[in-house]
C-alpha cells in the first residue's frame, strides 16, 4: 500500500510539473509581440522540471503555432513525461492550448501578416 501511494504521488507530481512547464511557456510567449510568436516553435525539446533545455531532463516539450485567421493564432504546448521505469517518454501527457489575437487600432488598420508555418 505504501508503494502504491508513493507511485501515485510521484505520478501526480510529474503531471503537475508538466502543466507548469506548459503554462510557463505560454506566459513567456505572451510577453512578445504578435509577429514573434512563431519564434517559439519547437519540437520534442527535452527540458528539466524548470522548463530549461537539458539532455537529462524528465520532460519533453513541443510548441506549435497555427493561424486561425489574419489576426488570430492558436498556440499549443504539449509536455510529455519520461517514464521512470523504462526511461522512454509517454506521449502527450499534458497539453495546453490558447489563442493570441492582434487587436487593430480604433478606426481600422490592417493586421500584420501571420507568422510563416
Amino acid at each position: 500500500m505504501l508503494i502504491s501511494h508513493r507511485k501515485t504521488s510521484d505520478m501526480a507530481r510529474g503531471h503537475y510539473t508538466a502543466i507548469n512547464i506548459a503554462k510557463n511557456r505560454m506566459e513567456l510567449v505572451r510577453t512578445f509581440d504578435f509577429g514573434q510568436v512563431d519564434d517559439f516553435l519547437e519540437n520534442n525539446v527535452i527540458v528539466n522540471a524548470s522548463g530549461v533545455p537539458s539532455t537529462e531532463g524528465n520532460y519533453r516539450r513541443s510548441t506549435e503555432v497555427s493561424t486561425v485567421s489574419g489576426n488570430l493564432l492558436e498556440l499549443v504546448v504539449t509536455v510529455d513525461i519520461r517514464n521512470q521505469k523504462t526511461l522512454i517518454f509517454n506521449l502527450a501527457n499534458e497539453q495546453l492550448k490558447t489563442y493570441f489575437a492582434y487587436y487593430l487600432p480604433p478606426g481600422g488598420g490592417t493586421a500584420p501578416p501571420p507568422p510563416s508555418p
